[in-house]
């Protein structure tokens, strides 16, 4: 038994032998760290070193060797760096930083333009403008506004030329002429009208560019205000030679006697239109001063809302359609927008029939107060189908004809 193992040891010495003296290793050698971490080249590498590399030649190895003393004890920390770089945690930001790297990309190279396809925010913003603004277009068309400032009326809606400026009217031939321009339109008990302060407007605009002095001109007055307005146009009528008086607005008739409504009148009852309302006697009497001219104009003769409301208190008592006949006395002319018993229309287009008559006669040179009145009766006639027939009451003096313009010389 122990001459077969010396015979296997003989054996493998020889094959070495016969390894390190062949002509492809004859200058071989093997370096490492030792166990003390130190450098060093041998031929035989059994169990010298830590670590081993080969080298072709001693010169190789020692080469090794004088880099390789000074970073003997750094050389395990690349090793180690290099696995911590390897580790699967830390590995983990490449992949994230490609992914933003790959989404950012297309957004820098899909930029929009104007004739390329929206991107999907774009496209629900834009959504959302236009549902927000088709309503308010519709808003704009059904809805409708407070009385906008209104356009003069003689130029909006009637063919007549502008105003001659060679002929203005002459004040010692006129006089001083005033007028009183009320339009109730805003009510606090019942609907709003549509036309009253842009009739009263623009008939204050007329009386103005044909020569009146004074123009007064009110919206939407209560009671205490109407009192207040007819006192002072009082006053003033005292030293004038013309006085006219428009109203616009609702107006009720009561047991025969007309009044006009103020925009905070309840008319709970029919009683309470004695305490409510102005009575149109009061409004005659405020041109009482005035020297050779007198007018009141009506426009009120319209549907009253009061009525579906109001409590009938006395039995006897009765309450008309529209206002009642008036015989004024004294060379006044009392003139309503729709004749006694029947009721006027407020207009659709911004102003009333009745006003859109008077304005247009009011331009014409040469036309004569009676005659005036009879023309714009045909023409309302005209624009309602025959529904609605202004009426004049009351009667003038025949010493002197009179004129809103003057015939043209």
């Amino acid at each position: 038994m122990k001459s077969k193992l010396f015979m296997l040891m003989l054996l493998a010495m020889a094959a070495f032998v016969s390894r390190d003296s062949s002509p492809a290793m004859a200058g071989a050698m093997c370096g490492g760290f030792d166990k003390a971490g130190v450098w060093r080249c041998a031929r035989f590498c059994w169990g010298t070193f830590r670590t081993t590399q080969m080298f072709p030649d001693k010169a190789s190895c020692m080469r090794r060797s004088a880099g390789g003393a000074k970073s003997a004890k750094a050389e395990p920390a690349p090793a180690k760096k290099k696995q911590v770089a390897e580790a699967p945690g830390v590995k983990k930001p490449k992949p994230a930083q490609k992914v933003a790297e790959a989404k950012s990309t297309p957004e820098k190279s899909s930029v929009p333009k104007k004739s390329d396809a929206r991107l999907s925010s774009e496209d629900d913003q834009t959504t959302l403008v236009l549902q927000s603004d088709v309503p308010a277009t519709k808003l704009d068309r059904n809805i409708e506004p407070a009385p906008p400032e209104p356009q003069p009326v003689v130029t909006a809606k009637l063919s007549l030329p502008p105003l001659e400026s060679t002929t203005p009217a002459d004040p010692q031939t006129l006089g001083r002429r005033i007028a009183l321009i009320i339009g109730n339109s805003t009510y606090s008990a019942v609907p709003a009208l549509k036309n009253p302060a842009l009739d009263a407007r623009a008939l204050a605009e007329t009386l103005t560019s044909i020569g009146f002095e004074k123009v007064t001109l009110k919206f939407d007055l209560d009671r205490q205000a109407t009192w207040a307005a007819l006192t002072e146009f009082a006053g003033e009528a005292a030293r004038a030679d013309w006085a006219v008086v428009y109203y616009a607005g609702h107006g009720i008739e009561l047991d025969g006697q007309n009044y006009v409504i103020p925009t905070d009148a309840k008319l709970d009852s029919d009683r309470s239109v004695l305490f409510e309302t102005v009575p149109l006697d009061h409004m005659v009497e405020a041109t009482a001063g005035a020297r050779k001219f007198r007018l009141v104009i009506l426009d009120a003769c319209r549907n009253n809302p009061f009525l579906q409301t109001m409590t009938r208190v006395a039995s006897t008592r009765s309450i008309g359609r529209g206002l009642s006949r008036v015989e004024p006395k004294g060379g006044v002319l009392v003139a309503y927008a729709a004749k006694a018993g029947e009721v006027a229309l407020d207009g659709e287009g911004g102003n009333s029939p009745f006003v859109v008559a008077l304005i247009e006669q009011l331009r014409r040179p040469g036309v004569e107060v009676g005659f005036l009145f009879r023309k714009v009766r045909d023409s309302v006639l005209k624009q309602t189908n025959n529904t609605q027939e202004p009426y004049t009451y009351g009667s003038l003096p025949g010493d002197e004809e009179l004129y809103f313009r003057p015939p043209v010389n």
